[in-house]
């Protein structure tokens, strides 16, 4: 999976993973961006990987969003689906990033944590959430929202692999002891 982000005005509503975007299908290495009249909400598709750069996708995406004019008088919610959890330096730019803008919340939706044995990328997923960012790995349904609402799937139905179950358990509970 790549990272798939959602940015909407307004919070999603509890227990959804996010708005129902009305987005182009995502191809990688594409990035999309849609607006909504209504709600201004926008969509950003990336990829991990970009043409002649390493920087990761949360660093990509807080220089797309800092370019734009965030309204002090207006909240913003972020969903992100992501492949790994953030890295440390990652994590500590986003959470700095939290810091600043108060109007600014974050949902994260991990499929795997990354290097979660190291106390240095737990502190860093520690510290999102400390800044107010919700931290979670991805279960079935969060699998199934992004088959269905990023991937060209051509209809096929998502079909999840063995063990994706306790896989999300295992992670879970780790994430749990992680953040407390």
């Amino acid at each position: 999976l790549n990272p798939q982000m959602r940015i909407t005005s307004k919070p999603p509503a509890s227990g959804t993973p996010a708005p129902d975007p009305s987005s182009p299908h995502h191809r990688p290495g594409h990035m999309a961006r849609s607006a909504a009249k209504n709600n201004r909400a926008f969509l950003l598709c990336l990829s991990q990987v970009y043409a002649g750069t390493h920087c990761h996708s949360e660093r990509r995406f807080l220089s797309w969003f800092c370019a734009k004019e965030l309204r002090p008088d207006e909240c913003y919610h972020i969903t992100w689906f992501m492949s790994w959890s953030p890295c440390m330096k990652c994590a500590e730019l986003v959470a700095g990033f939290l810091g600043m803008y108060q109007n600014v919340t974050l949902s994260i939706f991990a499929a795997r944590l990354y290097y979660f044995q190291k106390p240095q990328y737990r502190m860093g997923l520690l510290g999102l959430s400390d800044q107010g960012a919700r931290v979670d790995i991805m279960s079935y349904r969060e699998f199934k929202y992004c088959w269905k609402k990023f991937v060209y799937s051509q209809r096929r139905p998502f079909r999840p692999w063995k063990k994706l179950k306790r896989n999300y358990q295992l992670l879970a509970a780790e994430l749990e002891d992680i953040l407390g």
